[in-house]
């Protein structure tokens, strides 16, 4: 699965981290609908800027996330958005 520990995630994951969610694989809910673009990366953080690449870190996933880097962080994630209409 290439998780190393049972609180890692899988390279793209349901928001609590247990559902394998690769980009690929989601679809729109019904043919009535359709993108508006591609994906993109969320950069902010409950209202506060990300840096470009949009990672928020933390010590573990469980853990809560912030938008600065500390010593004590030892994993981050970032959130990827697509629109629909």
């Amino acid at each position: 699965s290439g998780r190393l520990l049972p609180t890692d995630r899988y390279q793209f994951s349901s928001q609590d981290g247990t559902k394998d969610r690769s980009i690929e694989c989601i679809r729109l809910p019904s043919m009535a609908w359709q993108w508006e673009g591609d994906w993109q990366l969320e950069l902010a953080l409950d209202g506060q800027p990300l840096d470009h690449d949009g990672w928020t870190y933390a010590v573990d996933f469980p853990a809560q996330f912030g938008t600065v880097k500390q010593w004590k962080s030892c994993v981050r994630r970032r959130k990827w958005i697509r629109y629909r209409k």
